[in-house]
């Protein structure tokens, strides 16, 4: 932690920071007929998951087996039907849309998840900023019956103007997008995904969760003046000269100045991440200084 802390300038300079462009994501929404067959496939199939748990519960208590494969049913045909929905709700009430959900039984799995697989410059931000955490919001009819930590898989939708409700916005990330990629950005708008420093903002999306990159190769970028992405505040109209994007603005800032920062947007890539409600917040802080995870 000591060494963590004291160089934290150095962190910012990573030696895997080359760019590396990916395949624009996959679109969040299913529109016209297909999503429509989607919505009401999902909407029965849903049905007949809950009546199954509801079945299985007045049988008695049901094994681990049993309920994580109920869990998981309801999980999926949840997402179908909200990536069928989505488009049409507005941003303060839109919660993204997954196209892949594992929920885990307990926040000590999710701790074996982080240790075992979050992205350790990532790691070592939060323990050097004291365990501040990066929130998203989620859909909470995607956690299954009671909210859980889960393992995520979602596309990215910065270019999608269904996103903001706004062409103006779409309009906005895409210019980000190129200034980002002329600079040789390895996360841009097309392929990452917006987190927040502050619980209450992430809970305009959805149920207010912190989020775990996982896996190697994840990135980050935000403002240099902290705040939002969007609305454009700034008036710069996108232009990438105040993003810092961490190991590639070495000496400027770094990761844990970010989320040190007062309701910060941090652009994130990462192919999947862990989400933990916030309600479990001060559980998985305890547990975390405990764990000696590093």
């Amino acid at each position: 932690l000591g060494f963590v802390n004291n160089s934290r300038k150095l962190d910012n300079c990573r030696n895997d920071a080359l760019p590396s462009y990916l395949a624009p994501a996959l679109r969040r929404s299913v529109p016209g007929l297909v999503g429509g067959v989607l919505a009401r496939r999902a909407t029965a199939s849903s049905d007949w998951a809950l009546k199954a748990y509801q079945n299985v519960q007045d049988a008695g208590e049901p094994t681990m087996s049993r309920r994580d494969t109920l869990m998981t049913t309801l999980g999926t045909m949840a997402a179908l039907a909200t990536a069928a929905t989505l488009s049409s709700r507005t941003p303060e009430k839109a919660a993204y849309s997954a196209i892949g959900v594992e929920t885990l039984p307990t926040i000590d799995d999710a701790i074996r998840v982080i240790d075992a697989s979050c992205d350790r410059t990532f790691l070592h931000a939060v323990v050097a900023s004291d365990y501040r955490f990066l929130y998203r919001g989620v859909d909470p009819a995607l956690a299954g019956i009671s909210p859980s930590p889960t393992v995520r898989t979602e596309p990215c939708d910065l270019l999608d103007p269904s996103t903001y409700g706004s062409e103006e916005a779409a309009k906005y990330f895409s210019r980000l997008d190129d200034a980002m990629q002329r600079r040789g950005s390895p996360v841009l708008p097309r392929n990452g995904h917006l987190a927040t420093t502050s619980a209450e903002e992430a809970a305009r999306w959805g149920q207010a969760a912190s989020v775990w990159p996982l896996g190697e190769g994840a990135h980050f970028a935000w403002y240099a003046d902290g705040g939002t992405f969007w609305p454009d505040h700034r008036n710069d109209g996108a232009g990438a000269a105040d993003v810092i994007v961490d190991g590639v603005d070495c000496g400027r800032m770094n990761l844990v100045d970010a989320l040190e920062g007062e309701s910060c947007e941090i652009l994130f890539h990462a192919n999947r991440f862990l989400t933990v409600p916030a309600s479990m917040e001060e559980d998985l802080r305890e547990k975390l200084r405990n764990s000696f995870i590093i």
